[in-house]
């Protein structure tokens, strides 16, 4: 009896040693399994963590190839643009060069001829005549590349004075009619009563004379050419219209560049600033001129400027005096001429003023 209790507490004491052991194992067994799972979601944090960098990156990546690509998308216009203003500029001074030598060989021809002797009292006057319209012609070439200089530095400044739209149009149209005659073109001016603005009549005139040059030059015989003002939301707008050759739509968006000539029928002359020179003028009176045009059918240039811009508005005495003798439309050669005995009698003398500045 007492071998069987000893074997029995023996088996027992065995039996709770087993079970304390495997409560140990099993313990150490949970705790292992614990470690890993946590291991297994640190690895999961960490792939997920270098996933979303990588994620990161890639877009980083994709960004800069975008950004590099559209740099040198705008790298390579503006090459092109770089390349056709260069073209453009040495157009434009083969064009210049063209249209200041002319004039000078018209004016010192007739020089050499004078100084050579000879020619009558007509001759010798006619002579002069022709001198006087080249140099006239040269002026205001260099006028122009002036005035573009000056606008580019902000220095081109307005005279402004009180207008009457309707006698200023009726001047030109009557400078320009014997011209519009001769080249067989009907002229027309259409203001439905007397319009007063404040702006600078000299350039006001000098706007309108370019854009009237210009539809005379492109409007074949039989054609016609209207001037039409009114009245617009606080602004005259003044429309110069041909019946011409017309410019084609892709060559509109461009046409007030500078040193930009359109190509094709009897539009390859000419220095490419005399519209340029129209917009800068307009924008600085805070208006502007635009242009619609059918190849074949005809173009219209409207100038819009305001009818009183806050300007103090310069007394003007006696008549304006007329910047030029003669209209000169970019390659169109001589176009509407007026006549120095032409001035009105008992107006006063005649008085020239020349300005000395730095440039």
């Amino acid at each position: 009896m007492a071998v069987s209790t000893g074997a029995l507490l023996l088996a027992v004491g065995l039996y709770v040693d087993m079970r304390r052991r495997h409560n140990d194992l099993k313990q150490l067994s949970n705790e292992r399994a614990e470690s890993v799972a946590n291991s297994a979601r640190a690895v999961d944090r960490k792939y997920a963590e270098l996933l979303a960098a990588k994620q990161a990156v890639d877009e980083k990546v994709a960004e800069r190839t975008q950004a590099l690509r559209e740099a040198g998308t705008a790298l390579e216009a503006s090459l092109r643009q770089v390349t056709r203003l260069g073209e453009q500029k040495d157009r434009f001074f083969e064009n210049i060069s063209h249209e200041l030598r002319t004039p000078l060989t018209l004016v010192l021809a007739p020089l050499e001829m004078l100084a050579a002797g000879g020619l009558s009292e007509h001759e010798q006057q006619t002579t002069v005549e022709r001198m006087l319209r080249s140099g006239h012609r040269l002026q205001r070439l260099i006028n122009q590349l002036l005035d573009l200089a000056r606008a580019d530095a902000g220095q081109l400044k307005l005279t402004y004075e009180q207008l009457n739209l309707q006698t200023l149009l009726s001047e030109l149209v009557a400078q320009c009619q014997a011209t519009a005659v001769q080249r067989g073109l009907t002229l027309n001016v259409d203001c439905a009563g007397p319009v007063e603005l404040v702006a600078d009549g000299d350039r006001v005139e000098e706007m309108l004379l370019n854009l009237l040059g210009n539809a005379m030059k492109f409007t074949p015989r039989g054609g016609r050419v209207d001037l039409r003002a009114r009245v617009e939301a606080g602004q005259v707008l003044v429309a110069v219209a041909d019946t011409g050759i017309g410019i084609p739509e892709q060559d509109l968006p461009s046409l007030f560049d500078r040193f930009v000539r359109v190509e094709g029928a009897n539009r390859t002359e000419g220095t490419g600033i005399g519209l340029s020179l129209v917009r800068e003028l307009a924008r600085l009176h805070q208006g502007d001129v635009e242009v619609k045009s059918t190849p074949g059918v005809g173009t219209t240039f409207t100038l819009r400027l305001p009818l009183g811009n806050g300007a103090t508005a310069v007394p003007v005495r006696g008549p304006r005096a007329q910047p030029s003798l003669l209209l000169h439309a970019e390659g169109a050669g001589e176009m509407c001429v007026t006549s120095a005995t032409e001035a009105p009698v008992g107006q006063g003398p005649l008085v020239f003023l020349v300005e000395d500045h730095d440039e």
